[in-house]
């Protein structure tokens, strides 16, 4: 799926400089949808992290250093390598229909004293290859819920393992907190919170359940802040995504995310150059580019 989702390097640095399209909102109504963010992602070998603290360190430092050559500001956090850990769990169809109309249900719960808290956060996600593909009405959610929507530009390095080549696609989520942890097992129990689920063509009674049987324990460090200059900031992180069952390393990366509300050209440009030499600056540690989700689809 993921190959036809990417898009000439060209191509996908040029929309960087663009941060609104026009959509359709209402017969006759026209609203602008704007792009809220660019997450730039580089996924690192598993064999990186057989000692995660040794993994984290080792690349923060490559990090650091091409910062440094790149004239990019680095503020380092407190505690770099302080551990966070979540539940994340995919929801498709038998025959993966969300997956094939470009849709991405997710379920996301925190731990407390090692177990998934009684609450959750309950995310679709609409992506595809162009902006302008995305309309606000691409994702809704019901009344009565309040959602954290973002409008974002996933830009994937490495890809065909050749440093500097780049693919990416747009996505539209939205995100409700505090929702009950349960495995609800029809697409009507998710339509109840995301009614755009009910206009995709697919019966409201078909069974859902956890792609792959995959529940994903997701292990994240934010070691420190890139300064790209007039006030584009990104903050680093680098995730582990173990299967829960198993401990099974599945896969390791890299990212940092920039709000584009208020970035400049130059400081975008900088952005860029910084994520195509860190790339130079690390290959032999890299895994040929996707999204962390594409393991989760081919996971046996």
């Amino acid at each position: 799926m993921f190959m036809r989702l990417i898009r000439p390097v060209v191509k996908l640095f040029c929309s960087m400089i663009s941060v609104c399209v026009l959509a359709m909102a209402l017969p006759g109504t026209i609203q602008a949808i704007q792009l809220d963010s660019q997450e730039y992602k580089l996924l690192l070998k598993a064999d990186n992290f057989a000692d995660k603290e040794q993994g984290y360190r080792a690349y923060w430092e490559k990090v650091r250093q091409t910062a440094g050559e790149s004239g990019i500001g680095v503020v380092e956090n407190a505690n770099p390598f302080a551990e966070d850990a979540k539940q994340v769990m995919y929801l498709d169809t038998k025959n993966m229909e969300l997956t094939k109309q470009n849709y991405i249900l997710r379920l996301r719960t925190k731990y407390v004293d090692g177990q998934p808290a009684a609450d959750s956060e309950l995310t679709l996600k609409y992506r595809v290859p162009e902006l302008q593909g995305i309309t606000e009405l691409s994702v809704q959610t019901a009344r009565g819920y309040k959602s954290v929507s973002k409008l974002q530009e996933d830009c994937v390095g490495y890809y065909r393992g050749q440093a500097g080549v780049n693919g990416g696609e747009f996505g539209l989520s939205r995100a409700l907190k505090k929702i009950p942890r349960s495995l609800r097992t029809t697409l009507g129990d998710y339509a109840v919170f995301f009614p755009t689920l009910n206009e995709l063509g697919i019966a409201a009674t078909e069974p859902v359940s956890i792609i792959n049987n995959l529940m994903v324990r997701e292990v994240k460090v934010s070691p420190g802040e890139l300064d790209f200059g007039d006030g584009l900031k990104g903050e680093v992180t680098i995730s582990l995504w173990y299967d829960e069952n198993s401990s099974k390393l599945i896969a390791a990366e890299f990212s940092y995310e920039v709000d584009l509300i208020n970035a400049s050209g130059k400081s975008l440009e900088k952005c860029r150059d910084f994520f195509n030499q860190l790339q130079n600056n690390t290959q032999s540690t890299l895994y040929p580019g996707q999204t962390k989700v594409q393991f989760v689809y081919d996971y046996k």
